[in-house]
């Protein structure tokens, strides 16, 4: 709210969460949003060190990859399309991806196949984000996790790389 009991342009209600930013660069950078999701993304269990969509498609570090889906979700960055695109313009996507750039399908599959550990991660960040505990009382950072990637999932909805 602005001074005067307004809303505050700049600061759009993700979800029931009060005040959280769509884009939570808007509260701390992207620098520190990047720390953020290194160590949520270090803090979580990997499958395994790679992650291909398919047989014949690249190999991706899983690291590097789930940072970059997360970071751009906590960026509120939803449809694989746009982060593809935007992995390759945005200074800090194209860091996180290290010049290695994913294309829509595989993060789409790694959003599908991994849902509950994308979500993991991405509640880590924005619990970092919102400066809370993970179960702090205002906040829900599984209820945001679970919102943002319900967004992402609208948001490819029409994709048929299944």
């Amino acid at each position: 709210m602005g001074m005067n009991g307004t809303p505050n342009p700049s600061v759009t209600v993700a979800s029931k969460n009060p005040a959280l930013p769509a884009d939570l660069a808007e509260w701390h950078g992207a620098v520190r949003l990047t720390h953020f999701a290194l160590e949520a993304v270090q803090s979580v269990a990997l499958p395994a060190a790679h992650f291909k969509a398919s047989p014949e498609d690249r190999m991706f570090s899983f690291a590097g990859l789930l940072t970059t889906l997360v970071y751009a979700l906590a960026r509120g960055i939803y449809g694989s399309e746009e982060l593809e695109q935007r992995a390759i313009s945005q200074p800090d996507l194209r860091y996180l991806c290290a010049n290695n750039f994913p294309d829509a399908v595989t993060l789409r599959q790694l959003r599908r196949r991994h849902w509950m550990l994308v979500r993991e991660a991405l509640a880590k960040v924005l619990a970092l984000g919102a400066g809370v505990a993970v179960c702090d009382t205002w906040f829900d950072p599984q209820s945001e996790a679970d919102l943002r990637l319900e967004r992402a999932a609208a948001a490819d909805s029409l994709a048929l790389d299944w």
